[in-house]
């Protein structure tokens, strides 16, 4: 019996890592993709694919997807980016009849997702770690913002919405720490764990912008849980990761009782909201403050793929709490404690041909 799967927004770096775990292993599945961009690689290396309007538009975007489901008769949709997760749950939420074919749950749990002021008052309400964290877009948030900044000399100001470090700053004097502060729809946090060389990047700042310039992560401190359908938090893998470019760069299995303890609580914090699926929570450690989350997100991540080499097997044994244990065979769960990841640059071949039929008919198809 064949499994269909839908992957939304497969050109992404989630789309990329769910097809690379599932690489060799697809004898049984059949991927179909939906994706805004025509010319996207991964589109390619799904059985069929189909171009879909923007998710802004909730009515049109519903709509597409719930026909290429009817036509293509598809089992299960996991979710390829932030903006679908939000998407698919208020789909869920009009139509609960949906669950057993949507990897997310309720809305209220999808908006701290969506949200990193939404996620820090998620986390105050249920008493969990969360770096202290500033809402600009007023005076009081200028003045907050300060004290922070004098408190702990760095700041870093991040967009409400959105993932990669797209549109995160650092902010190393009174005035930057001011101006963002002032600014709407920003979060605004201490930089903890700072990269040793963060001055000396910032004083290459007075210069002009490097080219190829970004926010040094040194150490994340984080964890992948999978909370089944029912709503019980069924495994979960802790590990440290380092990002370039908002994108991990190196995976490596993580042995700390805190941090398990802290993942466990955001579980079944997350799932008592209502929430399904996969979940991922972000955090560093601070001297002063400990172990603190930064962000979180309820979707498969850049680091899925990487996570199964490490014998962390995330999108097989979602699939089977979906959709049963024949779905998939799953690899044994057996961290490889000494193990460690590194995020390369990969190819793929896309033929012209391919890339002009999905253009002009709005979908492709391998078979």
């Amino acid at each position: 019996m064949t499994t269909i799967l839908l992957i939304t927004s497969v050109g992404s770096l989630v789309g990329q890592n769910v097809l690379d775990s599932l690489e060799g292993r697809r004898q049984s599945l059949r991927i179909v993709a939906t994706n805004s961009a025509a010319q996207a690689s991964n589109n390619f290396r799904c059985d069929a694919v189909h171009l879909a309007p923007p998710v802004a538009d909730a009515a049109a975007w519903r709509a597409f997807h719930a026909r290429v489901m009817d036509e293509e008769g598809v089992d299960l949709v996991i979710p390829g980016r932030d903006d679908d997760v939000l998407a698919l749950a208020q789909w869920l939420e009009a139509e609960p009849a949906m669950a057993p074919r949507l990897m997310v749950g309720s809305v209220a749990a999808a908006r701290p997702f969506q949200d990193k002021v939404w996620c820090a008052e998620f986390a105050q309400a249920q008493g969990l770690a969360f770096a202290p964290t500033v809402v600009s877009g007023s005076p009081e948030a200028a003045q907050q913002a300060l004290a922070l900044w004098q408190r702990h000399g760095v700041l870093i100001a991040k967009p409400r919405a959105g993932n990669g470090s797209r549109g995160v700053r650092l902010l190393v004097s009174a005035e930057q720490v001011s101006a963002q502060a002032l600014k709407q729809g920003l979060a605004i946090q201490p930089y903890l764990d700072p990269h040793p060389d963060w001055q000396r990047l910032a004083a290459e700042l007075e210069g002009g912008i490097p080219l190829w310039f970004e926010i040094p992560e040194r150490r994340l401190h984080c964890a992948q849980l999978l909370i089944d359908p029912q709503g019980t938090v069924r495994e979960v893998f802790c590990f440290s990761a380092r990002h370039s470019c908002g994108k991990p760069q190196e995976l490596a299995p993580l042995n700390e009782p805190d941090l398990l303890e802290l993942a466990l609580a955001y579980g079944r914090a997350f799932a008592a909201a209502g929430w399904r699926g996969p979940c991922n929570i972000q955090g560093k450690r601070d001297p002063e403050l400990g172990l603190q989350v930064i962000e979180t997100n309820g979707r498969f991540s850049g680091g899925t793929s990487a996570r199964r080499l490490l014998g962390f097997d995330e999108v097989a044994l979602g699939l089977r709490q979906w959709l049963g244990d024949g779905v998939l065979s799953a690899d044994p769960l057996q961290t490889v404690a000494d193990g460690r990841v590194d995020k390369l640059l990969g190819d793929q071949l896309v033929h012209g041909a391919a890339i002009q039929a999905l253009s002009e008919h709005g979908s492709w198809r391998r078979y």
